[in-house]
């Protein structure tokens, strides 16, 4: 069984979650959020901090 990984970039209002959403939707697959996973590692201390 093979994998498929997408990743949307783009700047902020630009549509990304909408089209990962239909997506997702459309060939049966998991949406997630990035940012979602990076809040709970931080959370957990496991994010290393950006720096600016």
């Amino acid at each position: 069984m093979s994998a498929l990984l997408i990743v949307l970039a783009g700047l902020p209002g630009g549509g990304k979650t909408t089209l990962a959403r239909a997506l997702a939707a459309r060939l049966g697959a998991t949406h997630l959020r990035i940012d979602t996973i990076e809040q709970t590692l931080r959370r957990a201390g496991l994010a290393p901090e950006c720096e600016g």
